[in-house]
């Protein structure tokens, strides 16, 4: 290395990635959280630490969110 260059840190990071699971009390009260009128879901997503794209599945499997049906106008941006 040149004397003149400063040194130069690498961190190598190695393993599998583990996906967070969540437990269904948990799934539910951030469910319901968004569900408050006036509620911004990117907001309630970012506190919990989940994703938004996430939060929008629970969101519809829980039938917050109407399924949108093809050619449809949706305002949560799914068609």
């Amino acid at each position: 290395m040149d004397e003149g260059r400063p040194y130069r840190r690498i961190e190598v990071i190695t393993g599998r990635r583990q996906r967070r699971s969540y437990r269904a009390e948990e799934k539910a009260r951030i469910v319901a959280e968004s569900a408050v009128p006036g509620a911004n879901i990117s907001e309630v997503a970012r506190r919990n630490g989940v994703n938004r794209g996430l939060l929008t599945v629970w969101r519809r499997e829980a039938g917050v969110v109407p399924v949108s049906v093809p050619g449809e106008y949706s305002p949560e941006g799914g068609g």
